[in-house]
């Protein structure tokens, strides 16, 4: 009569479904505990035209990513984000190597009012005091 044979545990995608469906509940119990790190997809390096089209972009659209996703066509709005803001901290500490990549950054757009500030505006904008 043979024995099982012992073999070490797979890894499954029900299995790792389970784990990130415990590893929710845990976090749910600690609001403080950051989310486990998965990388989804290995990162790509942005190829010399990519870039070109979004240095190109740039200069036609400013900070309107999803018109510079549409320009770029192979990145996502968010890693255009994450590219720009690579980009232009190049550009303020004067390290672009290619003269032609030399652009005024767009400025940020504005911050949003926080809801209190926006409630507190609209009370008082109809309130006019008199004096006696």
């Amino acid at each position: 009569m043979r024995c099982p044979r012992k073999t070490a545990p797979r890894h499954d995608a029900a299995r790792g479904a389970m784990d990130a469906a415990a590893e929710a509940r845990e976090a749910a119990k600690d609001p403080h505990k950051r989310k486990v790190y998965t990388q989804t997809k290995p990162r790509e390096r942005w190829t010399d035209e990519e870039h070109a089209r979004f240095v190109e972009a740039l200069r036609l659209y400013g900070r309107g990513w999803r018109n510079i996703e549409a320009h770029v066509g192979t990145k996502t709005a968010v890693q255009i984000r994450s590219h720009a803001q690579k980009f232009f901290s190049k550009v303020a500490q004067g390290k672009v190597e290619d003269p032609g990549e030399l652009i005024d950054v767009p400025p940020p757009r504005p911050k949003r009012k926080s809801r209190s500030a926006v409630n507190m505006a609209e009370a008082t904008a109809g309130h006019v005091t008199t004096p006696n």
